[in-house]
């Protein structure tokens, strides 16, 4: 199986420079920490709801021990202790300063591939990732970004359509309908496939294939962005796609109408029938 996009960048991070290593392990450790300790207090409200249920508050505490241990471990990165990266048995990341190894795994597996996306999202923020996992030095721009929409307008007699100014994506809303909530309804909508397809084309010029019939979106727990899972390796982006969650076909419909686009297909049109749509209650 090929790697992820995350361990390809764990691999390069590995041979890169040591300010890159501190700046990884930073991110990664951070991150954790945060994650570590909102599940224990999780831990520890549930808990106090129960109070025969002593095991998680036991739990939570040697959970705060460990998030503890993790911030003298970023503490030593940050010092200037040398930091390596390596793949343990299960085939997780390890991250080890000064001798202390540190597991990047998610408390919850189901979770592992949002953390690695965060990591992976502050991580390159800051940095051109392509020049580290690839041998060329391309510069392009960042990812994780918002994308910003400005959507042209044409009035039919069957009503409003909404047009994507950049490519060729269209919504058709019916007839007779309040335009101030059917231009807020466009603009999001627009939004979140623009977030999408940019996400997308990111991975794709980072060598990333993406399994087009299969995307999926997932929630994450506590948080508001999606997981989009795009591939069975694992690759996935990392996005607040709450109309699209809500909406499995326009997923499906945008999935097969973005694949055709490399195969000169450019004039194709994507549709979208604003009735079909579940808008959410502020636009039903």
């Amino acid at each position: 199986m090929s790697e992820t996009l995350f361990n390809r960048t764990v691999a390069a991070v590995k041979k890169s420079s040591q300010k890159d290593r501190v700046d990884f392990a930073t991110v990664a450790l951070r991150e954790l920490v945060e994650t570590y300790m909102a599940e224990a207090d999780l831990a520890r409200k549930e808990g106090s709801e129960n109070n025969e249920n002593r095991k998680l508050v036991g739990w939570a505490d040697s959970v705060d021990r460990f998030a503890g241990q993790m911030l003298i471990v970023l503490k030593d990165a940050d010092t200037g202790f040398p930091i390596d990266l390596s793949k343990t048995a299960s085939g997780a990341v390890g991250l080890t300063v000064a001798d202390r190894m540190i597991v990047l795994a998610h408390p919850r597996a189901d979770q592992q591939r949002a953390y690695e996306r965060r990591v992976l999202a502050e991580f390159c923020s800051g940095k051109n990732c392509t020049e580290l996992t690839q041998s060329n030095d391309e510069r392009d721009p960042p990812s994780f970004s918002n994308v910003s929409v400005s959507p042209l307008w044409s009035f039919t007699t069957v009503g409003p359509v909404c047009i994507s100014n950049e490519d060729g994506i269209e919504i058709q809303f019916p007839a007779n309908q309040n335009m101030s909530l059917i231009r807020s309804a466009c603009l999001q909508l627009l939004s979140e496939i623009s977030s999408l397809r940019y996400e997308i084309s990111w991975h794709i010029r980072r060598g990333v294939t993406i399994h087009w019939e299969n995307l999926v979106l997932l929630t994450t727990p506590e948080k508001p962005e999606h997981l989009v899972v795009l591939n069975d390796t694992g690759d996935s982006a990392l996005l607040v796609l709450p109309l699209l969650y809500a909406n499995p076909a326009v997923l499906e419909n945008f999935g097969k109408w973005l694949s055709s686009k490399p195969n000169n297909r450019q004039s194709t049109k994507l549709l979208i029938e604003a009735k079909s749509i579940v808008w959410g209650e502020s636009r039903q």
